[in-house]
């Protein structure tokens, strides 16, 4: 029976090499099993290639390693031959490990190069760089072309001297703070050695950072390439967590890892008021509502000027892609979340041709909280009286709605079920109800603002409403209860333009949240009251300012 010896050719990469060698060099020198049971014809120098041929190459006996300057090493060894000494080899499995290298080691050392011997006698060396400091360890193996492996090289050590890191960098600075976002700047670091820095790692964390907890805390990624030494570096952290103190430092290295020392430490706050939503038309987002499970806040829409004007939207919480709700010839205003987060309540603004023109007809509408859900008409009261704002009892099974007719200011508090049916009247119009409701957490009273400017309340079963401001001087509007009912959040006006205040539910206590120039609104709160979302200017944007 005629039988085949495995050729494979372990050659340095040159012109003439093919992928087909190259593969038979990888197999053969990491997994001879495989490369024996391979059937390829390769050039060799080696003429006894005769069947059955199990010869190893000599083990190399005279392998040395020396330092080669800062992270380089060079090592040297005589080539042996395809049988002991005999012929030209085909490959050399190169290793170097931290720690001393032994056959039983051999396997989970870290292959550092590979190519093919020279003829047998003929010195050898290879050279590494890039090298962290300390003692590292070299041995070698060399396969002939039917996969036979010499034994173990001796093993060879040497001290490799580290490399000199550029100094560390004194000047990390913080220059601005935004919305979830925190600007710094420093200087590219200067040289300790003859090589620039070519790398920068960028660390944060909640806690004041130094040696022992740098490499836990949060790397930022896409760092620039250092410049020269001397120029100014900027660079933007973004991802950040709003009201939030954060601490950075910074450090840069030349041939990773040799790391400099950590920076000067600084610290940036981030701005506990944040934008969510950019208008670009008018009236823009309005009304703003916090999702009961905390991750989204629903929203009117308008930014275009065109029928059918306002729709419905969310947006997450911490920002982000927003979600429409209401398409087509659906127009919706100021949306209220069922309490279990599963449907929204809002004004429905219904078109219909009448007579000499369109007359609209604002109904109080619910719909599933989704994308295109179907509206349903709970309460329509024709088309003199328009629906205002919208409420839900805390346990889902009732919502109070607010009315106004025109062109008379009076204005009405209703309260329907949510499975339809006879709507009784809370509140009756003489006392000149404006702007929002709002049910209180434990159900007992609604709050609400009348057109004098001034907050009240009313048992939810109706009975003698009960003052909570008395300012002549301001005009306060759109109260929203926190969750656990001890505060209220509510707009006022004392220098001129609305602001963002809260108080407790007595009515005092008051202590103002914004202080923009701008006119700011209809506060909602956070399912865990650490924030508020409101409306501000005109447009109309949704902003939170966080509380803590």
């Amino acid at each position: 029976m005629h039988r085949t010896t495995a050729r494979v050719s372990y050659r340095s990469a040159s012109l003439d090499d093919t992928p087909r060698r190259r593969l038979a060099v990888l197999l053969a020198a990491l997994v001879p099993s495989i490369a024996l049971a391979i059937s390829l014809t390769a050039c060799s120098d080696d003429s006894s290639t005769t069947p059955g041929d199990s010869t190893p190459p000599a083990a190399v006996s005279n392998l040395a390693a020396t330092a080669d300057g800062p992270g380089a090493v060079i090592l040297t060894w005589t080539a042996p031959g395809d049988d002991g000494t005999e012929g030209r080899a085909e490959g050399y499995d190169i290793r170097s490990s931290r720690d001393p290298i032994t056959q039983a080691t051999w396997d989970s050392v870290s292959l550092v190069a590979a190519g093919r011997p020279a003829e047998p006698g003929t010195p050898e060396s290879r050279r590494f760089q890039g090298l962290a400091s300390g003692i590292r360890y070299y041995a070698l193996k060399t396969v002939d072309d039917s996969g036979n492996q010499s034994s173990i090289s001796n093993v060879a050590s040497v001290e490799v001297p580290g490399i000199a890191p550029p100094a560390a960098i004194t000047d990390l600075a913080v220059v601005s703070e935004g919305d979830r976002e925190v600007a710094l700047t420093w200087t590219a670091p200067t040289p300790s050695g003859d090589d620039p820095a070519t790398a920068y790692d960028l660390r944060y964390s909640t806690e004041t950072l130094n040696d022992s907890n740098f490499a836990d805390a949060m790397a930022v990624s896409n760092l620039p390439t250092p410049s020269d030494a001397g120029t100014a570096e900027t660079f933007v952290v973004t991802g950040l967590e709003a009201a939030t103190t954060y601490y950075f430092a910074l450090r840069s290295a030349v041939q990773e890892p040799n790391w400099s020392e950590l920076s000067n430490l600084v610290d940036g706050t981030t701005a506990n008021i944040v934008r969510l939503t950019t208008s670009t038309g008018i009236p823009g987002c309005l009304a703003p509502a916090w999702s009961p499970d905390g991750t989204r806040i629903l929203y009117s829409f308008d930014d275009s000027g065109e029928p059918p004007f306002q729709r419905l939207r969310w947006i997450p919480s911490t920002g982000g892609s927003t979600v429409q709700l209401t398409t087509g010839a659906t127009t919706a205003h100021s949306p209220s979340w069922s309490p279990d987060g599963s449907e929204i309540a809002f004004q429905l603004e219904r078109f219909e041709n009448k007579g000499q023109g369109t007359v609209s007809y604002f109904e109080l509408a619910v719909m599933p909280a989704e994308p295109n859900g179907v509206p349903t008409v709970l309460a329509a009261h024709g088309d003199t009286v328009s629906v205002q704002s919208s409420t839900w009892s805390p346990d889902g099974s009732e919502i109070a709605y607010s009315v106004s007719y025109f062109p008379s200011p009076e204005s009405e508090v209703y309260v329907i079920p949510r499975s339809g049916g006879e709507r009784r009247l809370l509140l009756a119009g003489t006392t000149g109800v404006r702007g929002r409701t709002h049910w209180s957490p434990n159900g007992d009273v609604i709050a609400f603002s009348t057109r004098a400017g001034d907050l009240w309340t009313i048992p939810a079963e109706g009975g003698i409403p009960t003052r909570l401001t008395n300012t002549p001087e301001e005009s306060e509007s759109g109260p929203a209860w926190s969750p656990d009912g001890s505060r209220i959040a509510f707009g006022s006006n004392p220098a001129g333009n609305y602001d963002i205040w809260v108080m407790d539910v007595d009515g005092t206590n008051r202590i103002q949240l914004t202080s923009d120039s701008e006119d700011e609104y209809l506060p909602s709160w956070s399912p865990d009251g650490s924030a508020i979302a409101f409306q501000r200017g005109f447009p109309a944007d949704i902003w939170v300012v966080y509380l803590e």
